[in-house]
């Protein structure tokens, strides 16, 4: 029963690989949503949530990665090892292949996309990012605006953008209810300095701009 059902993820991958794509972000997104996903759901059962592929999937996947023009070198190293692997760390690789390499640096709807693909397989339950609307503020808006509330709490200057000092890492996270009440959506805004690789401010404000917290890590640093 396995293998019909392998054969015929792998015939749905052969004909998703052989789609047009744009360019190497969609393609990347695209492989992950109508190839790796569908596999992975593939694979659950009855009893519960498959949360790992086997060597022959990774196979498998790398075989239509490759036929969609694409490579990756962790999953390369996944089969290597002879065993299977995590879903989601599978689709962490392949997404870092599209976005970069480090998770800090993607965009907040490249976050929120990706935890929307952990959510698709079953590997949490509800995505605890946002993506941007059309009321929101746009990204570059809500780094701006971030600069200007550590400015106002710490008398710092900082950039709006990636520069050869800081990083600007940004996220928009969902709303939530835990034993405390309801907490609103809020972007947060983390300035990291590129010498030391330290976070040294961070800020967090609602979806209308009001500041929730800020924290200066630079007491807490190493000389």
């Amino acid at each position: 029963m396995k293998k019909r059902m392998l054969a015929a993820v792998l015939a749905a991958m052969t004909l998703a690989a052989g789609a047009a794509m744009a360019d190497e972000k969609d393609g990347g997104r695209k492989f992950i949503e109508q190839t790796v996903v569908p596999m992975a759901r593939a694979n659950d059962t009855a009893q519960g949530v498959c949360e790992t592929f086997t060597n022959d999937e990774l196979v498998a996947i790398r075989q239509a990665l490759e036929e969609s023009g694409m490579k990756c070198a962790d999953l390369d190293d996944m089969i290597a090892a002879g065993e299977g692997d995590w879903e989601e760390e599978v689709i962490m690789s392949l997404a870092r292949e599209t976005f970069g390499s480090v998770f800090y640096q993607w965009t907040a709807e490249q976050k929120w996309w990706f935890e929307e693909q952990a959510v698709a397989i079953g590997y949490k339950e509800k995505n605890p990012m946002l993506a941007p609307g059309e009321d929101d503020m746009t990204e570059q808006e809500a780094k701006a605006h971030a600069a200007q509330l550590l400015a106002g709490e710490f008398g710092v200057t900082l950039p709006t953008e990636d520069d050869e000092t800081w990083e600007v890492a940004i996220e928009l996270h969902a709303p939530y209810t835990d034993e405390e009440g309801e907490h609103p959506a809020l972007w947060s805004v983390g300035f990291m300095d590129r010498a030391s690789r330290e976070t040294v401010y961070t800020v967090s404000f609602t979806r209308e701009g009001e500041l929730n917290g800020a924290t200066d890590y630079t007491p807490y640093l190493k000389p």
